[in-house]
């Protein structure tokens, strides 16, 4: 599992999941659970499944219908379940024909849920994202587990400091400039008021 970046504008992470990378055999549907932690919630739209072809490729109505109503929905063979009731998290019941002896790649984002760290002004927010995988090789079911962190570094505001003019002829004597740059997230803000 790999964290592939966070979009200061958007507010969004983008996450990876590698299911069967070393392409072994495996046997019966496989289950992946994701959990995505305290703070984050998942961008149904954004779930893809790679690579491309028959049970693969999903249309525009596809990608919609992703948790739907009943939080479930099925993509090619896949069946995705999503659940926010206790903690944000989602499970993937894939069939082996998708990954016995095959690669497969799960990718979705998330957007953290508390504006005051997106929104605002943040060093540095770490996010850890979880996933655990069932599955059965050469009739023993085993799990593997992996996890990534993102993070979440947010600037609407800053103020520097550009230096102190000693010149006591000038008629800038004596003084100190400033400079404010403002929502360096490029993120879209509505009725900003600042004050120096």
């Amino acid at each position: 599992k790999s964290c592939n970046g966070y979009d200061r504008a958007t507010g969004l992470f983008t996450w990876t999941v590698a299911v069967n990378p070393h392409e072994i055999p495996m046997q019966n549907d496989i289950i992946l659970t994701d959990t995505m932690g305290t703070g984050m919630k998942l961008d149904p739209a954004s779930v893809s499944q790679d690579p491309s072809g028959t049970g693969y490729t999903l249309t525009d109505d596809e990608k919609k219908a992703v948790f739907g109503a009943d939080n479930a929905a099925k993509l090619g063979d896949v069946i995705y379940k999503y659940d926010d009731t206790n903690g944000y998290s989602f499970t993937a019941k894939i069939p082996s024909t998708y990954v016995n002896s095959n690669k497969m790649t799960l990718t979705y984002k998330t957007k953290a849920t508390a504006p005051a760290l997106y929104a605002g002004n943040t060093s540095a927010t770490d996010y850890t994202n979880k996933v655990s995988l069932s599955y059965n090789a050469g009739g023993t079911v085993k799990t593997a587990k992996d996890s990534a962190t993102g993070k979440l570094i947010s600037q609407v505001i800053e103020k520097t400091c550009l230096g102190y003019d000693y010149d006591t002829t000038a008629t800038s004597a004596k003084t100190l400039k400033w400079k404010v740059v403002i929502n360096q997230n490029k993120m879209c803000l509505s009725s900003v008021d600042w004050d120096t």
